[in-house]
């Protein structure tokens, strides 16, 4: 009875201790090993009390078993204590590691592990110390209990398993954290609790800095989901029941692109997949891009990230360091942005995310660019704990498909075109088409049969879209109409007959149709949606204002209103703001509108439909458009002094700052934060209007100075925070400047023409015209300049650095400008002030080659001792760096510091460019700027930790085969560690043999006296095959390092397999070293390791041998308790 109580209570405990195991065995290189370990410890201090007193107080053990036990946990404690600190002094690692998390190089394209291996591998071999030596506590006593007779065991078993149960009661949440990560292709930590924690304050004003939405004249990323229309019943059955989709769904991670023709319903589709269809135990994140207002990377990247952190609140700590670096700042600043969601996803923590991108076509095309490249960097190189997915949905055009070509490579399943599957959407239409003739009936009184009229009528068109249906009702719900058949029929003789031809009969039907083209003149060119109050005043302001005092504005309700009643369908407005209906009313108005939405969707009723003739579509001019909006940021702040109505940026004031702007000044200031940030944007694009004169005429310019194109100057310069306080600009000897740089080629003209000079500021502080036309990027002005007599080299003689137009050139401008400016007689050998020619800023290899060509000097050296080529490993230009090495720049000169390019390039990780440089002829053996190691040493450093996977070194493989070419030219007897080490020590079979074929020294040392064998046998990852590659080689089996034999690595291991590899090739079982002190038999006995030492004194293991402190392997098996391993030696003829 009592015996078969002991078996039930034993499955528990190692039960326990399996589950430990296991748990710990699936972290691998994260924050939470230590936090894991801390429970562990928890746990294994709950064991500690209950083996030294519980048990000792609750079964009646013998003197000599308490003993034992009081030995063990005064050892285990001990080592607890040890563990504890060790944990301790990993969490200051951490907090170091993780405020460098954000500054680490993206090219890496991999998150900064924040301990090393050697860390992780201590942390692990103390938590299996202590295991055994609890283990080892519980053997007597489990021994003891069985030798009791039954009666006297039944009242210590029923507390020992009270107890029991208890404490592992402790483990379960551990327990189950790891039954789910089994189940989860071993994930590396538990799941995250669906409701989130409570945060601090400092996590909550961390969280809120991505939101950001400034009250309730803002819309939020959630109003721009919730204004879609809810999806209709049995509707979206063409992405739901796609194979692609079904597939994308279920697989681990990746990416899904979803494509369909305007009016397609693609963004009703993605609110339901966010609302009801995306599994419920994922986050789920979103953002839906709107022209003009929400088209920016930035406000996408924030939005995610603050719906994320929300949800995993554990996350907010990749967000910290960037938000003290840059408080408010942080939500502009892109890369710092692409960093913490890089940061965030690859978190396991993170956990299983989805993310939805609505209408990418909407986005800004050169921040698409910077979506994709943050969706290349997170699939193309994902972890395989990764489980991040993303969905997003676009028109199908070329420019953003065609963005997706690498990831289309990795997942051929990437897209879904909706564009092919227009005959079952034409089916969903129709669905939806029944449903609003319902609602239309029961709001119209309509009988069943009119309905069925109806809805057979509706469903005669061909191309019908969900824009279509939407726009058809909203008419029909407006018009009056006789309640029978033929009074439908008549009014589905006007019924609109595509959506050109809806838009047509929404505009016709104003009167006011110069209010009607002025308002959208404005709002379709508006950099962002224009608020109620800012388009009121746009409207009524005129160039023959002499004051904003009275500009005859309508109170704002009737404005509204009148907006309203003029545009009909063709506007909405939400949060006070104005927008288009949809994004092919802009298309529309500028004929633009694609061929797919624009046929003609025909309806047999009688005459047939609409046929009047096209008023609005096309109608507007987009530089005539452009020019409407200029006129009326000129004519509002010409009379307007800068230095009263200060500005503090340019993403607004707040309502009380506009507010107090209004009451101090007695002036209506509703349009002045939108025409003081935009008016040199719409004044630039207005360029190509023939009526462009007309502005120049407003801006007031007597002879070649303008006062008012002066004052709006400054009001740009302060709305972007800039300090300004030099007049400079309001004389007639700088205001070529201040066009050149604002890129108002007409403006440059016209000063021009009359007198101003192109070379103005070369005697002064200011920079040559010619300067601020190259950095503002206008090839145009650049030649118009020169053609006029502008000097190719002018620079400013006051100026600190006295940089010719050739230098911000070459640093990021058009290959157009470096080449005129270069025909044009610029030097490229110019000397700044710190001796820097333009060649040093080159950011291109095409521009690189452009000065080479022209003459520049490839190995000039600057102030500092540094050359064009240090400066392109640092900026890490490899096409750059390539077009110097190939005009003969020198690849091992050094700096005044010491620094060569390929310490710099092995510095920041940039393999690429250790290679070009390493095959272009750089001394692997030259030292560091230090004197003490060479740069070889540094490297093989870096290779030896961290390894990424278990196939992927922090140095590229392909380099340990280029370093081995370059190493054996050079006959260095100093130990240092090769290539073979590091191939060895990472377990890499076909590269060990590879260099082996190359002539790699098979018994090199390194600077610890291993040889490659010695690293094999004691390698982060052990492979026999490796092991038996060196040995056949040639390796010594017995050539020990500084501390250790390749057999006593083995056994010290635990690697059977290795030991008897090395046993088989003649290994000596009898060597110890001074460091070990043990020969590999006395390891084998005190860590019970039976097979191993079997196989040692199968192989001529003296078992009566000593250590260096006299003891013999029978001693330290007694010492231990290691009945097997005693009954082992005894066979043997051990002695005590």
């Amino acid at each position: 009875m009592a015996a078969d109580i002991v078996l039930g209570v034993a499955p528990l405990v190692w039960q326990l201790y399996l589950e430990l195991d296991n748990y710990r065995d699936g972290l691998k290189h994260r924050d939470t090993e230590v936090e894991t370990a801390k429970v562990q410890l928890d746990i294994f201090t709950n064991w500690l009390q209950f083996i030294s007193e519980d048990i000792i107080s609750q079964v009646p053990l013998d003197t000599k078993t308490q003993d034992l036990i009081h030995r063990a946990s005064v050892v285990a404690r001990n080592q607890m204590e040890e563990l504890a600190q060790f944990i301790k002094s990993l969490h200051l690692d951490v907090e170091t590691s993780q405020s460098r998390r954000a500054q680490f190089k993206k090219r890496a394209g991999k998150l900064m592990y924040p301990f090393q291996r050697d860390q992780l591998k201590e942390l692990q071999g103390r938590l299996e110390s202590l295991n055994k030596i609890l283990e080892a506590a519980l053997k007597p006593v489990q021994h003891h209990i069985q030798q009791q007779p039954h009666q006297e065991t039944h009242a210590a078993l029923a507390g020992i398993t009270e107890l029991l149960q208890k404490l592992v009661a402790t483990a379960t949440p551990l327990q189950e954290s790891n039954r789910r990560g089994s189940n989860d292709s071993k994930a590396t930590v538990s799941s995250f609790p669906r409701s989130p924690r409570p945060l601090t304050q400092d996590e909550t004003e961390c969280l809120q800095t991505f939101r950001l939405t400034q009250g309730d004249r803002d819309a939020s990323y959630e109003w721009y989901k919730d204004r879609v229309d809810e999806r209709v019943a049995d509707t979206c059955q063409w992405f739901l029941n796609h194979d692609n989709y079904k597939t994308w769904l279920h697989q681990r991670a990746g990416p899904l692109l979803v494509t369909a023709d305007p009016g397609c319903g693609k963004s009703v589709l993605a609110k339901y997949l966010i609302d009801h269809g995306l599994p419920r135990d994922a986050t789920v994140c979103y953002f839906f891009f709107k022209d003009q207002d929400q088209n920016k990377v930035n406000q996408a990247l924030c939005a995610v990230l603050h719906q994320l952190f929300s949800a995993r609140p554990d996350l907010l700590h990749h967000a910290r360091g960037a938000k003290e670096r840059n408080g408010k700042g942080l939500v502009h600043i892109t890369a710092e942005l692409r960093a913490i969601f890089e940061a965030a996803v690859r978190d396991p923590r993170a956990g299983e995310t989805i993310f939805v991108f609505d209408a990418l076509d909407e986005c800004d095309p050169a921040d698409l660019k910077v979506l994709v490249d943050v969706m290349n960097d997170a699939f193309l190189d994902a972890p395989p704990e990764f489980r991040i997915k993303c969905l997003m949905t676009s028109r199908p055009y070329e420019q953003v498909s065609g963005e997706f070509l690498y990831l289309t490579e990795k997942f051929p399943q990437i897209r879904i075109p909706g564009e092919q599957e227009s005959e079952t959407i034409r089916m969903e239409v129709e669905r939806v088409i029944q449903v609003r003739v319902k609602q239309l009936a029961k709001k119209r009184s309509l009988s069943a049969k009119l309905q069925e009229h109806l809805t057979s009528r509706l469903l005669e068109a061909s191309h019908r879209t969900y824009l279509w249906v939407y726009l058809v009702f909203e008419y029909l719900e407006e018009e009056a109409f006789k309640k029978t058949a033929r009074g439908l029929d008549d009014v589905l003789k006007t019924l609109p007959n595509s959506v050109n031809d809806a838009y047509e009969k929404i505009l016709s039907r104003s009167k006011e149709t110069d209010f009607v083209r002025k308002a959208l003149s404005l709002i379709i060119t508006a950099v962002r949606p224009l608020q109620v109050s800012e388009l009121n005043v746009a409207l009524h302001v005129e160039p023959e204002h002499t004051t904003n005092f009275d500009l005859d504005l309508e109170e704002y309700e009737d404005f509204e209103e009148r907006l309203r009643d003029c545009c009909g369908l063709f506007l909405t407005i939400n949060h006070g703001k104005v927008y288009l209906l949809h994004q092919t009313a802009r298309e529309f108005l500028l004929g633009q509108v694609p061929a797919t939405t624009s046929h003609r969707t025909h309806i047999d009723a009688g005459s047939g439909g609409s046929n009047r003739p096209e008023v609005w579509h096309g109608s507007i001019v987009p530089e005539d458009a452009e020019l409407v909006i200029a006129q009326a940021c000129v004519a509002y702040l010409r009379h307007l002094d800068p230095n009263t109505f200060a500005l503090s940026g340019p993403d607004g004031e707040s309502d009380v700052e506009i507010e107090k702007l209004r009451r101090q000044n007695q002036e209506n200031v509703d349009f002045l934060q939108y025409s003081a940030h935009y008016w040199d944007h719409h004044v630039r694009a207005a360029q190509k209007s023939s009526k462009f004169s007309s502005l120049i005429g407003m801006m007031d310019f007597q002879d070649n100075c303008s006062k008012t194109y002066w004052r709006m100057a400054c009001f740009w310069i302060t709305s972007f925070r800039l300090r300004y306080h030099e007049p400079a600009y309001a004389s007639a000897h700088y205001q070529v400047h201040l066009a050149a740089s604002l890129n108002h080629i007409n403006i440059v003209v016209h000063l021009v023409d009359c007198g101003g000079n192109v070379n103005a500021g070369s005697d002064d502080y200011l920079d040559p015209p010619l300067c601020h036309a190259a950095v503002a990027g206008s090839h145009e002005i650049v030649r118009y300049l020169l053609d006029k007599g502008a000097d190719a080299n002018g620079t400013a003689t006051g100026s600190a650095l006295r940089r010719t137009a050739l230098f911000p050139t070459t640093s990021w401008v058009s290959e157009d400008i470096v080449k005129t400016l270069l025909d044009s007689g610029a030097d490229p050998n110019y000397r700044d002030q710190q001796h820097q020619t333009p060649l040093f800023f080159a950011s291109s290899g095409i521009m690189a080659r452009h000065l080479l060509d022209a003459g520049a000097e490839v190995n000039v050296v600057d102030l500092h001792g540094c050359t064009p080529l240090l400066t392109a490993t640092e900026t890490e230009s490899e096409a750059v760096l390539e077009t110097l090495l190939t005009w003969g720049a020198d690849p091992n000169i050094r700096t005044k510091g010491g620094m060569t390019p390929l310490y710099e390039a092995t510095k920041a990780n940039w393999w690429r460019g250790f290679q070009i440089l390493l095959e272009k002829g750089s001394d692997i053996n030259t030292l560091e700027p230090d004197g003490k190691f060479t740069v070889w040493s540094y490297v093989a450093s870096k290779a030896l930790s961290k390894p990424t996977s278990d196939h992927e070194l922090p140095v590229p493989v392909h380099l340990l085969h280029l370093v081995q070419q370059k190493l054996d030219k050079d006959d260095c007897s100093q130990p240092v560690t090769t290539p073979l080490h590091i191939a060895a020590h990472h377990g890499l079979a076909e590269d060990v043999c590879r260099l082996l074929e190359a002539g790699a020294k098979i018994n090199a040392r390194d600077e610890q006296g291993a040889t490659p064998l010695v690293v094999a046998a004691s390698a982060q990852h052990q492979n026999r095959e490796v092991m038996e590659l060196l040995l056949r080689a040639g390796a010594e089996t017995d050539a020990a390092s500084n501390t250790v034999t390749p057999l006593l690595a083995a056994v010290l291991d635990e690697w059977e397999e290795g030991v008897r590899t090395l046993l088989d090739a003649g290994a000596d079982p009898n060597l110890a070293t001074d460091w070990v002190g043990s020969p590999a038999l006395h390891i084998a006995a005190s860590y019970g390791l039976k097979s191993i030492l079997e196989m040692l004194i199968a192989k001529g293991g003296d078992v009566n041998a000593t250590d260096k402190s006299g003891r013999r392997p029978l001693q330290l098996a007694l010492e231990w308790g290691e009945d097997s391993i005693e009954e082992v030696l005894r066979a043997a003829s051990a002695r005590e």
